[in-house]
């Protein structure tokens, strides 16, 4: 897949994202504008594309890792049959492990279908998933420092409005 088709599959994939609410690991229910944090677990072998990663994430504020990032952590699985399933298994294990060795506090989901490997250029990049714009902007490591404060600024704007959102009623069983 070319990197155009990877551009529009990213796409068709904000246009489902956009479609409504979704739900993450553990159950938690989040609108879609979010910052999507694209990872080739092949470059983890660059010194360069991880040290790209690693300042990305740094310049992050933890609670906008914690409430508005995710990652989507591509790989190019092998084609021995039952082999398939291991190596997701160490993929996510790495990462895992990764991700707690440099404080990374947002979660990965594994592109098991190659969906996004298209996306994905020397190591990885952010895509901004606007909900209210409709807007996906895409950005590939090293980040410029222009390119950083745009990414910024829009996590700031969605904590801003998600600030402003009324928090969803608590429902408390009553004894029949």
């Amino acid at each position: 897949m070319n990197r155009r088709n990877g551009i529009l599959t990213a796409a068709a994939c904000f246009a489902g994202l956009s479609a409504g609410i979704f739900v993450l690991p553990g159950g938690e229910v989040r609108p879609p504008g979010a910052c999507w944090v694209l990872i080739d677990f092949d470059s983890f072998s660059c010194g360069l594309c991880l040290d790209a990663l690693l300042d990305f994430c740094r310049a992050l504020p933890v609670r906008m890792q914690e409430k508005h990032v995710r990652g989507i952590l591509t790989y190019r699985p092998g084609t021995t049959e039952g082999r398939i399933g291991i190596q997701a298994s160490i993929v996510r294990k790495k990462w895992d492990g990764f991700r707690k060795a440099n404080d990374i506090r947002f979660p990965a989901f594994l592109d098991e279908s190659s969906y996004f490997a298209g996306c994905v250029r020397n190591g990885g990049g952010v895509l901004l998933f606007d909900e209210r714009t409709r807007v996906l902007k895409s950005f590939f490591f090293p980040l410029k420092k222009s390119q950083l404060e745009e990414v910024l600024d829009f996590l700031g704007q969605l904590e801003s409005r998600s600030n402003l959102l009324p928090s969803a009623p608590k429902r408390v069983m009553k004894p029949a």
